[in-house]
């Protein structure tokens, strides 16, 4: 016999020492092509989820974009051809029927009050919705108009695109205005003194550079020793002073109508009838340098008590002309006053004395002729800057009822801080 080509020997030899596959490795196999399958399914499923969601997405983007431009198109009708438009609807709808039973060939008085009804209720019901499509949002701007009033700026929800809401709108704006000249006011209340402030807010429109021209009175009072007394203590020592200290003064200042103009250091500078006017900015100004001094002797009992320093004060004021206004550069204005009658009033309370309030013989002369005022130490002095001699008086009281009132302040000021 003739031997096999010998490919075939070696395909043979090729086979036979392969070893045959065990029953766990072949069921492992189809696991995994199962597995395989499977996981392809799934895939499957998920493409087909997906685009299905995707569709339906697309299908509510049509949707919320069609309804969108119907809204456009109806709200860009200005409203009174649409309020006609309303009316006029079950007028021609009654105007129907009556062609409809017209033509027909038992057409009675009956049909005819049949009709009319339906006209009647129908004109009725688009009535009633129509107001109320209308009165509804009225009504919401009027709560809103009132809450403004009250102080709540709160903001109108706008749902229409129409003249109502961009009234609505409009309103909105005018509450975001409000509430930022709130804000405003409030921290111009803490960097100025109230009446500054306001007067301020109401001239933003019309700021005046060159300021006025006014009778006022300028208050300026200096703690004594103040420079030896700070090189005992430390910094924040010397701010916690200040700072109690002035916060009576500030006090003091309100209960008498007067403005905080500045705080110059260890000094402050009051100002009476500026900002707000007062007839009276003279004698304010006396009585709250009068007062400032006694409760001045109040807090420095309190502070003894406790082995902190006590501070002394001097007081200079003067009554005049001056000129009064938001003085400075256009980048940064201050309210203050300036003029001769401010500066005297300064050199005066330089002149002072401890505990002292010092004044001019007019101011003296003009006050002692409508009030019971108690003075001493007059005196005649040269002022520094000035070419003739200034009469000074020391005023050490306005009168027994003044101080009981003053006596009462500062027992009620005290009890609350």
């Amino acid at each position: 016999m003739e031997q096999p080509p010998p490919h075939y020997q070696r395909r043979a030899s090729d086979r036979e020492p392969m070893v045959r596959r065990s029953d766990d490795q072949q069921g492992e196999r189809r696991v995994e092509r199962r597995t395989e399958r499977r996981g392809e399914h799934r895939s499957d499923e998920r493409r087909t989820d997906k685009r299905r969601t995707e569709h339906a997405n697309s299908a509510d983007v049509k949707s919320t974009s069609r309804t969108a431009s119907l809204l456009a198109i109806r709200y860009g009708i200005p409203i009174e051809y649409r309020v006609a438009c309303y009316f006029s609807f079950p007028l021609v709808l009654g105007l129907g029927l009556i062609t409809v039973f017209a033509t027909k060939q038992d057409f009675s008085t009956n049909d005819l009050y049949l009709v009319f009804l339906g006209l009647s209720i129908s004109l009725s019901t688009a009535i009633f919705f129509m107001s109320r499509h209308i009165t509804e949002p009225l009504k919401t701007i009027t709560n809103a108009a009132a809450n403004m009033n009250k102080g709540d700026l709160s903001v109108i929800p706008k749902r229409r695109d129409d003249e109502l809401g961009q009234l609505i709108e409009n309103l909105n704006r005018m509450g975001r205005g409000l509430s930022r000249k709130t804000e405003l006011e409030r921290v111009l209340a803490k960097l100025l003194d109230p009446n500054v402030a306001n007067k301020v807010i109401d001239e933003l429109d019309d700021v005046n550079f060159k300021g006025e021209n006014i009778q006022a009175t300028a208050l300026f009072a200096d703690i004594v020793g103040f420079t030896q007394m700070s090189e005992k203590l430390s910094p924040g020592e010397v701010s916690e002073l200040l700072n109690e200290y002035f916060g009576y003064y500030t006090a003091c200042a309100k209960h008498y109508h007067g403005t905080v103009d500045k705080f110059l250091g260890d000094c402050v500078m009051l100002v009476f009838g500026a900002a707000k006017k007062d007839q009276q900015h003279a004698y304010h100004a006396v009585a709250c340098a009068l007062l400032m001094q006694k409760i001045t002797e109040e807090l420095n009992a309190e502070r003894l008590k406790k082995g902190l320093f006590a501070v002394q004060l001097r007081i200079g004021i003067n009554s005049g002309e001056m000129l009064a206004g938001l003085l400075g550069s256009k980048d940064r204005l201050e309210y203050t006053v300036v003029g001769d009658s401010v500066n005297l009033a300064s050199r005066l309370c330089n002149e002072a004395q401890a505990q002292q309030v010092i004044i001019q013989e007019e101011c003296h002369d003009a006050l002692a002729k409508q009030h019971d005022m108690t003075v001493d130490n007059h005196k005649t002095i040269k002022i520094r800057g000035k070419e003739n001699p200034v009469s000074i008086y020391n005023v050490r009281s306005l009168g027994d009822e003044e101080q009981q009132k003053q006596r009462q302040f500062i027992d009620k000021l005290l009890e609350n801080n």
